[in-house]
């Protein structure tokens, strides 16, 4: 049993590196004898959004705007049976961008593929569809209802202003605009494909103009990549696979000695960062690290917690990797965050950073728990549907495109979120342990212990105290770096704008975070609240976090309403379901403490205990 105890937490890290492995070594088909090349194909390099990229990216873009998801499920019929094939973006790509190559109606593999996302009732009535699992719908099952939807979204464009969309309003026009973005791909009109023979980064063309009937062959081959990626689409649509493998390897050579620009040549690495998903990657990891975590609890805590706290540092590796791959992908040193996206991701990172280091001072699993949670949250659920709303790397706005106030302000503010963050989580353990359990007020030794080993490694101290220790020192940070962020924006601001305060609704929800942390320390400094009390406002605490990062941007207004989406939108939905929760956690908190199972008739005291009664 001591063996196996010594050697669990280190074959649960083992199995956690070896879930990492089949993604790292993931690749498309490279073109076997009747394969299609996709693997050559997904890194030919194309300038999309402002940026360079492979096609892998673009196909993956795409793809999850329209559908949610970077793969797809091609149906293939079989006599009479019908099977389903999980196929990648680039094979929806390449079905998309023939679909209309020979200038005829659409009938490709494309319109039968089953990616539009279709969730509205209302809609799917529109389009004379029913409801299934998934959601999801192939062109061809709606193609007669395409210029009702249409005429509907003109119409709700034309007349009527977007804060007064009733929630079917927005979806009409979603799809419509769904069905646009597949409209720019089927007609070679995005990306931008083709290439000068300078290969000047503003003279890059989309496929479209260089095609027949537009141009001759002849004329085409003038232009080198643009007889190259229409022979491949040609041949890939007339299914040839040998002669398209022959194609995209020549291609290579044709880009290898080109005057690409350095930014192109990162596509091979952009490549396996796509393939590697490092954020989901590891958020599942963070969930293991979770359950292990609660598991502790239950018995065996020492061989449970080492376990959990090497899968959550192993997760942390994956997810400082993906960090560091996104600022060498878009050439920006020590910048984070560039926008929500990538301010989940930073915020899941810290909260595991903090979270490694109060766990490795207080051995009690609490800190994995609740960094985990979070982690799991942010860079797998909230990241995710962010991403939903297109390329996550894109160009920023001129005002924001400077990576030395990235790196600063918005890094030092996104930490502020963050620790505010880990405090309210830390102070949401303490009140439901409290109110439902038994051990509040107990010994550390006397909650974990299970043998002498571990009974040496709490020093006797109570786990109300060590909450209210960790919850203390997370609100001292996440003062500190909230008011240095808020005050490093001001010079910001006053650079770019000419003035150092203007009350912007970020602004001012960046200043409320500061005001509350500061409310809570202080009423604990004068004793007007004590530990419950702290756990309390630090939750509420949560939902005033929450306004600034995401709340403010909803409004629409101000200078930094960047990342509005409508007044019912499911980030507004969301945002009221986050709030109701923090608040029922914080009303439960402010129960009596003759409600709270940790300070109940007969739930025992240790012979530590604390004053907790505000």
């Amino acid at each position: 049993m001591n063996s196996l105890a010594r050697m669990f937490p280190w074959l649960a890290t083992a199995l956690g590196l070896l879930f990492l492995v089949h993604p790292a070594l993931k690749s498309y088909s490279r073109g076997g004898p009747k394969e299609f090349d996709l693997e050559s194909y997904a890194r030919l390099p194309v300038l999309d959004g402002g940026r360079f990229k492979p096609i892998d990216t673009v196909a993956r873009i795409n793809l999850m705007i329209i559908s949610g998801k970077q793969t797809f499920l091609e149906e293939r019929q079989d006599g009479n049976e019908v099977s389903q094939l999980r196929q990648p973006a680039v094979k929806w790509l390449l079905d998309t961008m023939t679909s209309f190559l020979d200038q005829q109606a659409f009938d490709g593999p494309a319109m039968k593929h089953k990616v539009f996302r279709i969730e509205n009732e209302q809609v799917l009535q529109l389009l004379g569809l029913e409801p299934r699992p998934g959601f999801r719908y192939a062109i061809d099952e709606f193609r007669g209802k395409i210029g009702d939807l249409m005429s509907r979204a003109k119409e709700l464009e034309d007349h009527k202003d977007r804060k007064q969309y009733d929630l079917y309003d927005a979806k009409v026009v979603e799809l419509a605009n769904h069905l646009a973005l597949f409209q720019q791909l089927a007609f070679l009109k995005a990306p931008l494909m083709v290439m000068p023979p300078s290969g000047e980064r503003d003279k890059w063309y989309p496929l479209e103009p260089f095609v027949p009937p537009h141009v001759t062959m002849e004329e085409m081959k003038q232009v080198p990549t643009a007889a190259f990626h229409y022979l491949l689409l040609r041949t890939y649509a007339d299914n040839d696979a040998k002669s398209f493998n022959e194609i995209v390897r020549r291609g290579e050579e044709i880009f290898a000695k080109s005057k690409l620009p350095a930014a192109a040549r990162k596509v091979d690495f952009e490549l396996f960062y796509n393939r590697f998903e490092a954020f989901h990657h590891a958020s599942i990891l963070y969930g293991f690290a979770f359950l292990l975590g609660c598991c502790s609890w239950m018995g065996w805590f020492r061989p449970l917690n080492l376990a959990a706290y090497h899968l959550m540092a192993a997760a942390f590796v994956v997810h400082t990797f993906g960090l560091l791959a996104r600022m060498y992908i878009q050439d920006r040193p020590f910048v984070s965050v560039t926008n929500l996206y990538s301010s989940a991701i930073f915020i899941g990172w810290g909260c595991v950073g903090v979270g490694l280091l109060l766990e490795f001072l207080y051995r009690n699993s609490i800190s994995i728990v609740v960094a985990s949670a979070v982690a799991g949250i942010t860079a797998g659920i909230v990241a995710h549907y962010l991403s939903l709303s297109g390329d996550t790397m894109a160009m920023m706005q001129a005002v924001l495109d400077t990576n030395f106030w990235l790196a600063t302000h918005v890094t030092v503010i996104t930490l502020g979120y963050m620790a505010t963050f880990v405090a309210g989580g830390i102070g949401a353990v303490y009140i439901l342990l409290g109110v439902f359990t038994p051990v509040l007020n107990r010994k550390m030794e006397d909650i974990f212990a299970r043998d002498e080993t571990t009974r040496g490694m709490f020093h006797g101290e109570v786990l109300g105290i060590v909450l209210s220790k960790l919850t203390y020192g997370v609100l001292c940070f996440a003062l500190f770096m909230s008011f240095l962020g808020t005050v490093l924006g001001g010079i910001w601001a006053d650079q770019s704008w000419g003035r150092f305060w203007g009350w912007d609704p970020k602004e001012n929800g960046a200043l409320l975070i500061v005001i509350w942390v500061a409310l809570i320390l202080h009423a604990r400094w004068a004793g007007m609240v004590k530990t419950r009390g702290v756990a309390v406002l630090a939750v509420l605490g949560n939902l005033v976090t929450l306004w600034s990062w995401f709340g403010t941007n909803e409004l629409g207004v101000g200078l930094h309403a960047y990342g509005g989406s409508g007044p019912l939108s499911a980030t507004v939905v969301w945002l009221f379901v986050v709030g109701a929760i923090h608040l029922a956690v914080a009303g439960v908190g402010c129960l009596p403490l003759s409600a709270w199972q940790s300070y109940a008739s007969g739930a025992g005291r240790s012979a530590t205990t604390w004053d907790t009664t505000s």
